[in-house]
């Protein structure tokens, strides 16, 4: 039997680590602030990808959603900035940002990304969605 949209639904509605939603989060890029980072994505109504300089591996650029509920991007923000009081590490995310039905974002071409050692994944993925790698050992 398939399974439909409204079974899908039925289920996460009694889950709490499942979201029908996708949600990027913006941060500081070094001449604005998160505030004014969020404005010019509304402006221009699109969100820019980072290159490869990161985690992610090929020549596209990529943009970063996270597929988790809302109470767990709050945990993923507070363990940012404790990160950043021990160590004075960069502050990856902050508390403010976008959210997308999971179904808009996979309409436009947003996948999930593939964790693996760069020089095994590219043995399997094809060469122009090497943007969907993540590796880890960076």
């Amino acid at each position: 039997m398939a399974y439909t949209e409204k079974k899908w639904l039925d289920r996460i509605r009694n889950r709490s680590d499942f979201s029908t939603f996708l949600s990027h989060l913006t941060r500081e890029n070094g001449q604005m602030n998160v505030v004014e980072v969020l404005i010019k994505i509304l402006e221009e109504g699109r969100i820019r990808g980072s290159s490869n300089s990161g985690f992610i591996a090929g020549g596209v650029t990529a943009t970063c959603f996270q597929d988790a509920p809302m109470y767990s991007l709050s945990q993923n923000c507070m363990h940012e900035q404790n990160l950043h009081a021990i160590n004075k590490s960069k502050i990856r995310y902050r508390g403010l940002g976008l959210a997308f039905p999971k179904r808009y974002i996979y309409a436009k071409g947003g996948r999930p990304v593939i964790y693996e050692k760069l020089e095994i994944a590219k043995q399997f993925v094809n060469p122009n969605e090497w943007w969907r790698i993540v590796s880890l050992e960076t």
